[in-house]
C-alpha cells in the first residue's frame, strides 16, 4: 500500500489525502505497537530478575537426608558417589559393601514400606526415637540412625522411588530418590559390646557400656519443670539438660558431649549453649572431656520458641521434619509440641518442579522482544517518510 501510494502520486496528485490518511493511521498502528514493545521488555526484564534471584522452595531440606533434597535421576545418585558429597561414598562403601559401579548398575523401582515382610530399614543422620531405632556409626562418617521405614507412615503404606542396586556380594542395597537414605532388607546389627578382658584386670570403659545419657527440658516461661509432652508457646523459654554419667567402674576418657538440634531448631532460636560451640547440621559440642567412676557430667542448652510459628509443610522424603513437634533424643526422648496456624500434611502432589530453565525461556524472550522492536521502529520510519512526503508536497505546491 505504501509503495503503490507514493508509485501514483506524481501522475494523481489527488492522492495525497490518501497519504495524509495513510499517515494518521500509522500513527496510531505506532501507538499500539509501542505499547506492545514496552510489554515484552518488561516481561524479559521480570525474566532476567527471575533468573538472577532464583525462588527457593517451598519444602525445607532437613538434616535428618543421607543427600540434602535427594536426587532426580540415577546418574546424580552416582555422580554424587563418585565425589563422595556428604560422604554418601563412603557410607555406601563402608556400610553396604557397594561401589560406585555397583550404584549406577541398578535400576529404578518403587518400594513400599511394608515390603519384605516391614522388615525394611531406612538410614538418616538424625535420631527420632522411631520403632526399632539402632545407631550405626561409619569411619569417616559419623553416627547415623537405622529405624523401620514403616515407622513414617501416617496412613497406609507409603510408597518410594529408590535405585535397586547389588553390592559386591550380591546384596541388595536400595537408595531413595528423595533423600539420598539407604534402605536395607532386615534390621541392623547393634554395635558389638566390647570383649571383657581376663580378670583381675579392670574392664576399660566405653560409651556404649559405661555411660548413661539422659535429657531433661524445662519450660521457664511457663514454671513447666518436665516440658516434656507439653505444649510450648511462641517466645518460651525452653532449657534442655544433658546428663552423662559413667556408671563403670574405670575412667572413660575423652568423652565429647554433642547433640544435634536440627528438629529443635526449627521452631526455636538459640539462645545460650553454656560453652559449646555450634559446628554444622546443627550440632552443638562441648570440649572432650574424661569421666571418672560415678561422676555425673551436665551440660546445658537454652532455645526460645519463635514468635512467628513457621507454616512450612513437611517433606515427603521426612515426615518428623516441621511437624509441629520439637523433637530430640539424647538417651531419651524429649517432645515438645508446637501451635501451627495450620494443620500441617505430607505434601505427596510433585517430587520436582517442571524444567523451566532460563535458557529456553531467555532465547525466546530476546527473540520476541527482537520481532516486536523490528514492527515498531519499522512503523515509525514509515511515518517519518510519509511526513517528509507531505511536507515537500506542500512547499512545491503540488508539482
Amino acid at each position: 500500500m505504501f509503495n503503490k501510494l507514493l508509485s501514483n502520486l506524481p501522475f494523481n496528485p489527488s492522492l495525497i489525502t490518501q497519504v495524509a490518511f495513510y499517515g494518521q493511521r500509522l500513527k496510531k498502528e505506532g501507538s499500539v505497537r509501542r505499547l506492545g514493545v514496552l510489554f515484552v521488555a518488561l516481561a524479559l526484564t521480570l525474566q532476567l530478575f527471575a533468573i538472577m534471584a532464583p525462588p527457593k522452595p517451598t519444602l525445607a531440606r532437613v538434616g535428618n537426608d543421607m543427600i540434602p533434597g535427594g536426587f532426580g535421576s540415577l546418574a546424580t545418585a552416582v555422580s554424587h558417589c563418585r565425589a563422595d558429597r556428604y560422604s554418601f561414598g563412603t557410607i555406601l562403601r563402608k556400610f553396604r559393601g557397594a561401589t560406585c559401579d555397583n550404584l549406577a548398575a541398578g535400576s529404578v523401582r518403587t518400594i513400599k514400606s511394608t515390603d519384605y515382610n516391614r522388615q525394611l530399614y531406612s538410614m538418616g543422620r538424625i535420631a527420632y526415637g522411631k520403632p526399632n531405632e539402632v545407631p550405626v556409626t561409619i569411619e569417616g562418617a559419623g553416627t547415623f540412625y537405622m529405624r523401620s521405614l514403616w515407622g513414617w507412615d501416617t496412613g497406609g503404606a507409603s510408597t518410594y522411588k529408590v535405585i535397586f542396586a547389588h553390592n559386591v556380594f550380591g546384596i541388595p542395597v536400595i537408595v531413595m530418590f528423595s533423600c539420598g537414605n539407604i534402605v536395607m532388607i532386615g534390621k541392623p546389627n547393634p554395635p558389638p559390646p566390647p570383649k571383657p578382658p581376663p580378670p583381675p584386670e579392670v574392664p576399660p570403659c566405653t560409651p556404649e557400656t559405661c555411660l548413661k545419657l539422659s535429657k531433661s527440658a524445662r519450660n521457664s516461661t511457663r514454671n513447666i519443670l518436665d516440658a516434656n509432652n507439653t505444649t510450648a508457646k511462641p517466645k518460651d523459654v525452653i532449657n534442655y539438660t544433658l546428663t552423662v554419667k559413667n556408671t563403670g567402674k574405670s575412667i572413660v576418657k575423652g568423652f565429647v558431649i554433642e547433640e544435634n538440634l536440627t528438629d529443635v531448631l526449627e521452631y526455636a532460636e538459640l539462645v545460650d549453649i553454656h560453652g559449646g560451640t555450634k559446628y554444622s547440621q546443627n550440632i552443638i559440642r562441648w570440649p572432650a572431656v574424661d569421666i571418672n567412676p560415678g561422676e555425673t557430667i551436665t551440660k546445658f542448652i537454652t532455645v526460645k520458641v519463635k514468635s512467628v510459628i513457621p507454616n512450612t509443610p513437611s517433606p515427603e522424603s521426612n515426615p518428623g521434619a516441621y511437624d509441629c513437634v520439637m523433637n530430640n533424643v539424647y538417651g531419651n526422648a524429649i517432645n515438645i509440641k508446637v501451635t501451627c496456624g495450620t494443620v500441617k500434611k505430607t505434601e505427596k502432589v510433585v517430587k520436582t518442579l517442571p524444567n523451566t530453565g532460563p535458557g529456553t525461556t531467555m532465547v525466546a524472550g530476546f527473540g520476541i522482544t527482537a520481532f516486536a522492536g523490528y514492527f515498531f521502529a519499522r512503523n515509525r520510519l514509515l511515518t517519518k517518510e510519509l511526513d517528509e512526503i507531505k511536507k515537500e508536497y506542500s512547499s512545491s505546491g503540488g508539482n
